[in-house]
């Protein structure tokens, strides 16, 4: 395994983590979307209840009130979920950009191998023709 190959290797175990962490900020935003949406539901729930019922008709504006200030607080952190979303996002972009930089150059160190490779068997078959046109001669 060349040293190329081992950069290759490298750097795609880097791109894996940086998909990874995308990951799991992209979980972290959903969850807060579910959350977001079960107290939705909660309160719907709720209103239905205070619209039938005197006492918790009382009660329903303080419990309002607390959901809408939850809600606002999920809000502001689902935002924050989705900066870290677009770093994350940033992150991995850039290993893949070094990722696709690395196999270029393993391939053209490859490449330049094989040309060498190449060369080198042909002059040996060049110099095994010359020896066997000379012994003809003699």
């Amino acid at each position: 395994m060349s040293q190329y190959d081992q950069l290759v290797r490298l750097r795609d175990w880097e791109l894996d983590e940086k998909r990874r962490e995308l990951a799991e900020v992209q979980a972290a935003v959903d969850a807060l979307i579910q959350k977001r949406e079960a107290l939705e539901e909660e309160m719907q729930s709720e209103k239905d209840i205070a619209s039938t019922s005197y006492e918790a008709l009382v009660s329903y504006n303080a419990f309002a009130n607390s959901v809408i200030l939850r809600r606002e607080q999920i809000n502001a952190e689902i935002e924050g979920c989705r900066e870290a979303v677009g770093a994350a996002n940033e992150k991995m972009l850039i290993a893949f950009q070094e990722l696709s930089k690395a196999e270029i150059v393993r391939d053209g160190f490859d490449a330049q191998e094989r040309l060498t490779e190449a060369r080198r068997e042909q002059t040996e078959f060049n110099e095994i023709a010359q020896t066997l046109h000379r012994r003809k001669r003699r």
